[in-house]
């Protein structure tokens, strides 16, 4: 094994910001997919990395703290340490928020107050942000073309302790970002105006519609919406420490988009999980994970934001921060030393090959999902114009540890999270991929953090050309039955008639994922895949349930068949429900008239949806 290139020597006198242009740099993509937020701060270590965009934060309470005529820019700028941001070269991505009490409706909500004269024209000197944005955008034109107007607006005030940045109502922010976008675009008509980033579980666990589809309600009121984009161009999200909500949000805001006749491009602001293992600087393990981990959850994150269609990903954050922040999760690529985590390292393997603009981007599971995820995770990214092909894989405890995987190039090789490649064997049924075992999971993990094994990408070069299509690869594993797993979509909602249409049904508001995870799970505790059964009747366990049951386990119905039901398989029982647990269940099956090799398969119907799930995996019945 060797790593990939050459190693990087990290070192506060060496990560200086060089202030190169952007134009001049050979890192630098004209279609910028992924960046490291506050990248500025060490910008020759991001720029090393491979990340191609930055962001800097916009404080309107802190650049006119007083009053109109206050415009301490400057002051603020090296004060927020973003002289080296918007010196490095990298483009940056400015985000505004923070009203100043003078310019408040109501100056006891702090910054999170609404402005005042929002409903004035973004020009008129009554509308106190309009005039700010007005004059930022201006101080900036040429050199920040994208901006974000506020972060994380879903939080209700005390739902995150004493931090949210919005007390207003939907339609007040509606009017605010109306506002940002007229004046951003009066002084940059190709300037890119984006919704802000939120965060979905805000909303989600409390069962809220999502914030997003409430600010749009309140905006297909005003017919200069529909013509003007209803004023946005892209729209953000942060999701932390969930591959499996990172992927199906995506889906979700797509659909909301959909029922307002909208194909905004969606951009993941932020994503990460902080670690607790640092040696020099420990945290306690609640909710937290470790370094390592961290680096595998990079990789994943990153290659199913791109299966997802996500045209944005950016990692928060490029160095931990200081004590005097306040900010004690450890979040950085780099230490606050400036040495490198593992994920930095894991970030150059993104960055080399799956960063790409240009190329296409597919999920293609194997099995049946359980909160953990599908037994094998792939994803397949193709590179027509470099004649590549990527696949990231990694599996669960349901999945097996050996897999092989069709050829499509004349040579691969194997890489890990860390940039480490090592050789990869053909065999009769392609290259052999061993994949590494699961974590197991702790108490102190972060919701939703699933425990898979180390992620393992598989390059091929020299892909001939006509080897492109629609088909993915095939994946087969000799150690167990591997059928493709169904990839969810998000529901589909009637579409919202704009104003002066029409009237159309009222809008349904989409199905929130209150826990991360499908919704429809189906476990089997015994038989495991591969074991080896006696003959004669055979007692099976495990566990179906739909988390979408208001009680119970949601689910009415668990069949057991000897090889596919819907090709004629042979039905050998149906299970009794809430045995041995509330959600378990137990089934008797007689394998007395069996032998040799079969599989298994097990069917758990929701009584919430319908929908089923399904299991399959291959056992033996002995020969006496």
């Amino acid at each position: 094994m060797h790593r990939l290139g050459v190693a990087l020597v990290l070192s506060a006198a060496v990560l200086i910001s060089t202030g190169v242009p952007a134009s001049a740099d050979p890192w630098y993509r004209s279609s910028p997919v992924l960046g490291i937020i506050d990248a500025g701060r060490q910008a020759d270590a991001a720029r090393s990395a491979g990340a191609s965009w930055d962001r800097a934060l916009f404080l309107w309470q802190l650049i006119q703290p007083n009053a109109a005529s206050d415009w301490n820019l400057d002051t603020y700028v090296d004060q927020a340490r973003l002289t080296s941001t918007l010196r490095s070269g990298l483009p940056t991505i400015g985000v505004v928020q923070g009203t100043p009490g003078w310019a408040a409706v109501d100056w006891h909500d702090g910054a999170s107050a609404v402005p005042s004269g929002l409903d004035y024209p973004a020009d008129d000197a009554r509308n106190l942000f309009g005039q700010f944005m007005l004059r930022l955008a201006r101080a900036y034109r040429g050199r920040i073309t994208t901006w974000i107007i506020w972060n994380e607006p879903d939080f209700l005030p005390g739902e995150s302790g004493t931090w949210w940045t919005w007390s207003g109502t939907p339609g007040d922010f509606y009017k605010l970002l109306k506002t940002a976008y007229r004046a951003v675009k009066e002084v940059d008509p190709n300037a890119t105006v984006v919704f802000p980033a939120t965060t979905y579980f805000a909303d989600a666990v409390h069962g809220r519609e999502l914030f997003l589809s409430r600010v749009l309600q309140e905006a297909n009121k005003d017919g200069e919406a529909p013509p003007n984009g209803y004023f946005f161009d892209a729209v953000a999200v942060n999701l932390y420490c969930s591959l499996d909500a990172l992927y199906r949000v995506h889906g979700i805001y797509a659909s909301i988009l959909a029922q307002y006749q909208l194909a905004k491009p969606i951009w993941l602001t932020e994503t990460n999980c902080p670690v607790y293992n640092d040696a020099t600087a420990p945290e306690p393990p609640s909710g937290r994970i470790t370094t390592s981990e961290q680096a595998s959850f990079l990789i994943q994150a990153v290659a199913l934001a791109r299966a997802a269609g996500y045209q944005r990903v950016g990692w928060y954050t490029m160095l931990d921060h200081d004590a005097s922040s306040g900010i004690v999760d450890r979040w950085g690529l780099l230490r606050a030393d400036a040495s490198p985590r593992p994920a930095y390292s894991a970030f150059e393997v993104a960055s080399e090959y799956l960063s790409r603009a240009d190329v296409s981007a597919r999920l293609a599971p194997s099995g049946t999902a359980t909160a953990d995820g599908w037994p094998v995770t792939r994803i397949v990214i193709d590179d027509p114009l470099r004649h590549t092909r990527v696949q990231v894989l990694w599996r669960t405890a349901d999945g097996p540890s050996l897999v092989d995987v069709q050829p499509t190039g004349t040579f691969a090789r194997l890489i890990d999270p860390l940039g480490f490649t090592s050789s990869v064997s053909r065999g009769d049924s392609g290259w052999v991929v061993p994949l590494p075992p699961p974590r197991v999971a702790q108490p102190s993990d972060p919701p939703g953090f699933q425990s898979t094994g180390n992620p393992v990408l598989l390059v091929e070069s020299d892909v001939p050309g006509g080897q492109w299509s629609l088909d993915v690869p095939t994946l087969t594993s000799p150690l167990m039955a591997l059928a493709p797993g169904v990839v969810p979509t998000a529901p589909e909602a009637p579409v919202v008639a704009r104003p002066g249409a029409s009237a159309p049904p009222v809008a349904a508001a989409l199905p929130a994922v209150v826990q991360p995870g499908p919704s429809l799970v189906l476990s089997v505790g015994n038989p495991q895949p591969g074991d080896l059964l006696p003959r004669g009747k055979y007692v099976m366990q495990g566990l179906a349930f739909d988390r979408a049951a208001a009680g119970g386990s949601g689910v009415d119905r668990v069949s057991v068949f000897l090889d596919d039901r819907d090709s004629g398989g042979q039905h050998l029982s149906d299970a009794t429900l809430g045995q041995p647990t509330p959600t378990g269940f137990s089934a008797t099956i007689d394998l007395s008239k069996l032998t040799g090799t079969h599989t298994l398969f097990i069917y758990a119907r929701s009584a919430v949806t319908g929908k089923e799930a399904v299991v399959s995996f291959p056992v033996s019945v002995a020969t006496r």
